[in-house]
């Protein structure tokens, strides 16, 4: 909230974090950043799925390359429609999502290919920009790129996380908040 008092759009706001799973997690903070950036609205059409809702207006992110309809893994869009199944050629439940002037349509049966995006991994960051980065750290993540990996068999988990940690601290044009 401190972005929003801070007059940053909602778009340019990004949380970034190591894992998806856990109350400090990636799945968690896009429900809590669902609620505070784009928050349910009375009447509004929702669609719910066992991981989220989606509604109008969500951030999301492709995670499959696609080259026919032009949208690639990692690219950012915005629902501008949810379309009930009952009114549709397929019968199924669609999303209608913007991808930087690239419009798709999504049947339930592909949802698959998205998630929410108002927090993403480190990873899938790379790439983009937005004017307002948070980060969530852990002490672990810190002990993994400051203190020399002692099991060898964990040394690839540490070089991981020590290049995430050190690509998310290089990029000088974005406004980080640990």
């Amino acid at each position: 909230s401190a972005a929003l008092r801070s007059q940053i759009p909602a778009r340019d706001i990004q949380v970034l974090a190591p894992m998806y799973k856990g109350q400090a997690g990636i799945d968690n903070i896009n429900t809590l950043m669902q609620d505070l950036l784009n928050p349910a609205v009375k009447d509004q059409v929702v669609f719910d799925t066992p991981d989220c809702q989606y509604r109008d207006g969500d951030k999301v992110i492709h995670l499959v390359n696609d080259a026919e309809s032009n949208v690639f893994n990692g690219d950012i869009g915005y629902i501008t429609d949810l379309l009930p199944g009952k009114y549709t050629e397929s019968k199924q439940d669609e999303l209608t999502i913007q991808f930087d002037g690239n419009e798709i349509v999504y049947p339930r049966n592909e949802w698959y290919k998205i998630r929410l995006a108002y927090a993403m991994s480190i990873h899938k960051s790379q790439g983009t920009e937005v004017a307002f980065l948070y980060s969530i750290m852990y002490i672990l993540v810190f002990a993994m790129c400051c203190i020399p990996c002692q099991d060898p068999s964990l040394l690839p988990l540490c070089n991981s996380y020590r290049s995430r940690a050190y690509s998310l601290i290089e990029d000088p044009n974005q406004m980080l908040v640990e």
